[in-house]
């Protein structure tokens, strides 16, 4: 069989993969060109993979001089040397090259440029395969004039590489879309979850086979071959499942009221200019500048200028001129008021009532305040 001819069985297996993630994106469809760039980028890192899988590999056998034959050598070899370095080198092929692109603004957009990467990773790794065996004679044994090994990795590992692509793309739309909203943790719990999640699926994967190559129990092939075909069928009501709930990255501001908002006033803030609804400038009832019942500028019964019992310049029992009123400094959680047996004085720190009343002026007349240069009005 000609080399152009195993090439293209090798690369089919994939590229018909890709197409049905594209299809799967109703909502949006992502620039072709741009797939395509994925695409060659996880095909270029497989060179880093095979650099970390060697290094691993020596780190193994020379350096902790473990037997390749070992239970304990498989494990490693397959869920960190392998499965990690493989996954972290197609994640940060998609990322390179799709992170700040401004058609990167879908959470599905995650999933089809992440299953781009896998499967140009996935393509060169079954062209090298095809033609390692093919060298070698054993993977010449056909099946209807198609090479063995080309079959087994057309429903085995093409498909792994495809749904391991899927669930680093889910959790790689969710990091973009928390550093869109402000949220660094987040963002780097996503991507710390879009290696390792995989990288499970992976490790278990890869890790039947090598236990099948050292032990020559066909039990873990049989065990690797029901675990695919699990797994590729949740993949598949997962995808379309996200392709359905697919959204742009500003809607979840849009329809969610406890999500963090950018604010270009400053406030609350879980990240530079994003605050929460109901603190600093934004107007929730009760905070800031909104004149609320209770608060601010507005004369709410038991606050600033209003004379209710307790409050301002009503000499109610234990507040304002009753010099009997002395609570410990420090009143009020905290916020710079402090008192002594006439009420208000000694805190020569009152920027927090000035920047409350910045809208509207001080509380006017309050004896207390005014005989200690607290009260003037504007």
């Amino acid at each position: 069989m000609s080399a152009i001819v195993l090439v293209f069985l090798a690369l089919i297996p994939a590229i018909g993969l890709l197409c049905i993630v594209y299809v799967q994106d109703k909502k949006d469809k992502e620039p072709k060109g741009l797939i395509v760039k994925t695409f060659i980028f996880g095909v270029l890192c497989t060179i880093p993979a095979i650099i970390m899988e060697v290094a691993g590999e020596l780190v193994l056998t020379r350096g902790l001089y473990m037997s390749q034959y070992s239970t304990g050598y498989v494990l490693i070899n397959a869920f960190v040397v392998v499965a990690v370095s493989e996954e972290t080198c197609k994640m940060f092929a998609a990322k390179f090259a799709i992170w700040k692109r401004a058609e990167f603004d879908h959470r599905f957009d995650g999933i089809v440029y992440c299953v781009s990467s896998a499967l140009g990773f996935a393509a060169l790794e079954n062209v090298l395969y095809v033609f390692q065996y093919s060298g070698s004679g054993s993977g010449m044994k056909t099946v209807l004039g198609v090479p063995v090994i080309v079959i087994a990795r057309a429903l085995l590992s093409i498909p792994t590489h495809a749904v391991c692509g899927m669930i680093v793309g889910y959790f790689f739309g969710l990091a973009k879309e928390k550093e869109i909203m402000g949220d660094r943790g987040g963002k780097t719990k996503f991507l710390w979850l879009s290696i390792l999640i995989p990288a499970i699926e992976h490790g278990i994967y890869d890790g039947c086979i090598f236990m099948s190559s050292i032990t020559g129990e066909v039990g873990y092939i049989i065990f690797d071959l029901i675990f695919v075909i699990a797994v590729d069928i949740w993949a598949i009501i997962f995808i379309r499942k996200q392709a359905k709930a697919d959204r742009r990255f500003r809607e979840e501001i849009k329809t969610n009221p406890y999500a963090v908002r950018p604010n270009p006033f400053g406030g609350f803030s879980q990240g530079p200019g994003y605050y929460m609804p109901g603190y600093g400038a934004n107007p929730a009832p009760g905070y800031g500048v909104n004149p609320a019942p209770g608060y601010g500028v507005n004369p709410a019964p038991g606050y600033s200028a209003n004379p209710a019992p307790g409050y301002g310049v009503n000499p109610a029992p234990g507040y304002g001129a009753n010099p009997a009123y002395n609570p410990n400094p420090g009143y009020n959680n905290g916020q710079g008021y402090a008192y002594n047996q006439n009420g208000y004085v000694d805190n020569t720190s009152f920027s927090y009532m000035r920047q409350m009343y910045s809208q509207g002026g001080y509380p006017p007349n309050n004896a207390n305040y005014a005989n200690n240069n607290y009260g003037e009005n504007r």
